[in-house]
């Protein structure tokens, strides 16, 4: 299980699919106490519920940019007792670039362009003023590159991590398990991903969109309409009638 030093837990998480990961309006995140004083580390009087927020990420696939971030704080008069007696804390957050008042004239040109987005959710502790060390378990989160499929991808994504990290310069000097602990620092991952989505406004150029990523876009399409074929009969006939029409 994904957890934020050893603190909270992220359970589940699910992203708004009703148009197949085009534009979704919210994110629910589901967590947990890893951490028996997680309550008493949240120092209420000091910060009230302001100390651990969430952070969601929208970073650019084709250019590995965050172009949109929205912060939320996890805790609350409501859901705190929830974790105490559940262990389980539900946060929705809204994405406002994709709400529909977003849309309006009056608020001019969209807030970034269309296009494919991955999106990744970061734990800020507001006490330390850092990011929180993302573990699988009781081990560092490690980048899974398996998946990519050349080394240009590699790149992009080994730049990527250095970017929330401190890189801590090897002194020749020092003992060898010095110098494989200074390693082991670079290579925190303070990012976890939850998925890809698809933006599209209405001043977005369309075939620009396609041509670029045409490949990502039906296959998103295709995974999302598929999840939700066999889960909600509306959205199900949604997607058959898609199918048929552009395919």
């Amino acid at each position: 299980m994904i957890n934020f030093n050893k603190l909270l837990a992220l359970k589940s998480h699910s992203i708004d699919n009703t148009n197949f990961g085009l534009n979704p309006q919210t994110v629910t995140l589901n967590w947990g106490a890893v951490s028996p004083y997680i309550i008493d580390s949240v120092d209420y009087e000091n910060y009230e519920y302001d100390r651990y927020v969430s952070a969601i990420d929208l970073r650019s696939a084709e250019t590995d940019s965050v172009v949109y971030t929205t912060f939320s704080r996890i805790f609350s008069d409501r859901n705190i007792e929830d974790l105490i007696e559940n262990n389980n804390v539900r946060n929705i957050i809204v994405l406002k670039p994709f709400a529909i008042l977003n849309y309006s004239r009056k608020y001019g040109r969209s807030p970034f362009e269309g296009g494919v987005y991955t999106m990744d959710i970061r734990l800020w502790d507001n006490k330390y003023k850092r990011d929180l060390v993302v573990l699988r378990g009781d081990s560092l989160l490690k980048r899974d590159t398996t998946q990519l499929a050349d080394t240009s991808q590699l790149k992009t994504l080994t730049d990527s991590v250095k970017i929330v990290t401190k890189k801590i310069p090897v002194d020749s000097s020092k003992t060898t398990n010095k110098k494989s602990s200074y390693k082991n620092r670079d290579s925190i991952v303070t990012t976890y991903e939850l998925g890809t989505i698809i933006a599209m406004f209405p001043d977005t150029d369309y075939n620009k969109i396609v041509n670029k990523s045409s490949t990502d876009i039906y296959r998103m399409l295709m995974r999302n309409g598929l999840q939700v074929f066999f889960s909600q009969r509306y959205q199900g006939d949604q997607f058959l009638k898609w199918v048929f029409n552009y395919f």
